[in-house]
């Protein structure tokens, strides 16, 4: 049996995040490799229930609402838990919780999948710069998911060898019907999408402007939870997964990743979909957004409306070849190389 184990109780298994389905994308894609169980404090959330059922079995080990002074604490323990639950695994692919080093105790292959550093000071932060560092230094292999945190991997202790950095992929095949797509959402002439835009980060606040530079364009949003854009020339989409989903990308001309204030080390989910189904991308050069693009798209080093529209008129143009990144080919390049043995 293989584990798939997130400790983090922020990542519900159907989430309607860029986290959550990345886990559940992973969970489906080591199906192919044996029988999967995934290991979560919960399945879902006060921000509702998103995505198709993952095809593995699901372990719910539930854990406590501690107290401001245990907290730190309490999510070790309750890490720790969860880990002993998954303890009869053959082998586990974990993703990564700051401070947080329980992983380092299972006994077989460990695949840290690393997302983002530890993110807290004072006290605690030593205390979470410690497990972590003891975190990567025991894992089997660290799967960075973008440069930056191959990078900071390795000036953490993990060895050199033992760091792979795997770009995220798309559960997208290839386009979507553009005319299927126009024809549902009533759209015509130039059409933008923002895919995903329930945080701050990304940017979707600034689609009012863009649009006041781009008087011809309307702009679609997609995302359960996304934050309202008041604006006569945005629409806005729920959650939207497999053919849907790709009508809708596909029924636009470019698509956008204003992100303002995102940091170093991102791997954006959106940029693989906007690539699976060959729709160009205008972003803002933060991350691994200008090695992902390559020829696909346009890196603008400010959010200034002017240089956007004029971006996104250019590119609207183009129709790129589309670039699908399955899931599987993650999960290949992940583990290629290694040997997972069962525990002794």
């Amino acid at each position: 049996m293989i584990a798939v184990v997130s400790t983090d109780r922020g990542i519900p298994l159907y989430g309607p995040s860029g986290a959550s389905a990345h886990l559940r994308h992973v969970t489906n894609a080591l199906r192919a490799r044996g029988d999967v169980n995934v290991f979560v404090p919960t399945e879902s959330d006060g921000r509702g229930h998103a995505g198709a059922a993952v095809g593995a079995n699901i372990t719910v080990v539930p854990t406590r609402n501690w107290p401001r002074g245990l907290r730190s604490w309490g999510r070790r323990w309750d890490a720790a838990h969860i880990w002993r639950a998954a303890a009869g695994a053959s082998w586990a692919w974990e993703r990564a919780a700051a401070g947080i080093d329980a992983g380092a105790r299972f006994c077989g292959p460990r695949i840290l999948e690393l997302n983002a550093p530890a993110e807290e000071a004072g006290h605690v932060g030593r205390m979470a710069a410690g497990a972590e560092r003891r975190n990567l230094t025991t894992a089997t292999r660290v799967v960075a998911v973008s440069s930056w945190l191959a990078r900071w991997a390795v000036e953490r202790g993990a060895k050199p060898e033992r760091v792979r950095h795997v770009p995220n992929g798309s559960a997208l095949t290839g386009p979507g019907n553009r005319e299927a797509g126009r024809a549902r959402w009533d759209l015509s002439g130039l059409v933008v999408v923002l895919l995903g835009a329930h945080r701050p980060w990304h940017g979707a606040k600034h689609l009012p402007a863009l649009l006041a530079a781009l008087p011809e364009a309307k702009a679609v949003v997609i995302g359960g939870g996304a934050v309202p854009i008041d604006h006569p020339r945005v629409r806005h989409l729920p959650h939207l997964e497999g053919a849907a989903l790709a009508d809708a990308l596909s029924a636009a001309d470019v698509g956008l990743a204003p992100y303002d204030g995102a940091p170093p080390w991102l791997s954006p989910l959106k940029l693989a979909d906007y690539l699976a189904v060959g729709l160009p991308v205008v972003a803002r050069d933060v991350g691994d957004a200008a090695h992902l693009l390559r020829d696909a798209g346009q890196t603008m080093p400010d959010l200034d409306p002017a240089t956007w529209a004029e971006a996104v008129r250019a590119l609207s143009r183009r129709t790129p070849r589309p670039r699908p990144r399955p899931w599987a080919t993650v999960a290949d390049e992940a583990l290629g190389g290694i040997d997972l043995p069962k525990c002794a």
